[in-house]
């Protein structure tokens, strides 16, 4: 059990309420989180995801019975619809 804890890191994660959250590709649940990502040590993506919002993606180096602090803010998709050529808008 020892061994295991030292393999073992957290990611404390602050982010838009509602966004889906994903640690290396996977989706692990949505903001708020009920407490910090359990991981292994070594490198993660953590991305966060909302509708309407540009996903946001960063890296984290996750070491030893350390706590890693994230705050990804996904920017607000700005513009509007093009309509096909030749179509009236």
């Amino acid at each position: 059990l020892a061994d295991m804890k030292k393999r073992i890191g957290e990611i404390e994660l602050t982010t838009l309420s509602g966004a889906q959250i994903e640690v290396d590709g996977v989706v692990v649940g949505q903001s708020p989180l009920k407490g910090p990502l359990r991981v292994s040590t070594g490198t993660h993506v953590v991305g966060a995801l909302a509708p309407g919002h540009a996903p946001v993606r960063k890296s984290v180096a996750v070491t030893s019975g350390q706590k890693a602090t994230l705050k990804p803010e996904p920017p607000v998709i700005e513009g509007r619809l093009a309509h096909p050529a030749g179509e009236a808008g």
